[in-house]
């Protein structure tokens, strides 16, 4: 599937690892993202798309967490997946989003801190993340003793996630789905929960 630009290479570096958790970095990052092709954390809709399908229904709501620049969103509308929402924190990003993607009323973009989303509950089926959680632990000493700095910022997120999710009957699940890294982390709630308590 095409996205309406070309991937570019991959842009600078923070100079710490730490900056991928500071909305500046990403303002400054997304500055000319009006003008330039998506970037693919993890790669595209294509290399997700055999784990993805089976757990999607075409009438799914799906909420993207942590949207970037990437076109996993327009992909999914692309494959039949047409009530897409994308949050980012970062203002720069979601107006070049919203400008780009304007020939698609039906793709939402939202600026919004996914530790504290403002939807009502039960608005969404599924809930995707690409990276994102990625960007919020990065620069933790250790990622396998996640300091309690960072397991406060998961459990904050895993808990907008839940309030999103309806938990009517699916097509293919009893309850909403969160795809986490897509397919990186196929575990289910309980297990995510675990982890982290």
């Amino acid at each position: 599937m095409a996205s309406p630009r070309t991937p570019v290479s991959p842009p600078e570096l923070p100079e710490k690892n730490f900056q991928y958790r500071q909305v500046q970095y990403w303002d400054q990052r997304y500055k000319d993202a009006a003008d330039s092709g998506p970037y693919e954390w993890f790669g595209d809709f294509a290399s997700f798309r055999a784990l993805l399908e089976p757990e999607l229904c075409p009438e799914d709501r799906i909420l993207v967490l942590g949207c970037g620049n990437s076109a996993l969103s327009y992909e999914l509308f692309l494959g039949g997946f047409p009530n897409v929402t994308s949050v980012d924190y970062s203002p720069v990003v979601v107006a070049a989003m919203q400008v780009r993607y304007a020939h698609v009323p039906s793709l939402r973009w939202e600026t919004m801190d996914v530790r504290a989303l403002d939807f009502p509950s039960g608005s969404f089926d599924v809930v995707l993340e690409k990276g994102t959680l990625d960007a919020m632990l990065a620069g933790e000493p250790d990622p396998w003793n996640v300091s309690s700095e960072g397991v406060h910022t998961v459990d904050q997120v895993l808990s907008e996630v839940r309030k999103q999710q309806d938990s009517r009957p699916r097509c293919l699940q009893g309850e909403g789905v969160e795809l986490s890294d897509i397919g990186q982390i196929q575990q289910s709630e309980n297990e995510v929960w675990s982890r982290f308590s």
